[in-house]
């Protein structure tokens, strides 16, 4: 069950950049509470962390995919 929640936490962590602004921490904050934040808070973070050290490359400010803070 971990790995399958755990799952489907990178798929919202990799649609992250897709995610219009305002539609941001009201989906990552329904995610969490739905899955339990007490349980998978840690795992969110590393994936966010994980995205974006991997594979994004440095933003500028006309790159559609830049990583805006919650």
């Amino acid at each position: 069950a971990d790995y399958t929640i755990t799952s489907i936490i990178r798929v919202f962590v990799d649609a992250y950049p897709h995610i219009p602004e305002h539609r941001r921490l009201p989906l990552f904050t329904k995610l969490l509470q739905t899955v339990g934040e007490q349980k998978y808070l840690y795992a969110c973070t590393c994936l966010c962390v994980e995205a974006l050290v991997t594979k994004n490359p440095i933003p500028d400010t006309t790159n559609e995919y830049e990583w805006k803070v919650l």
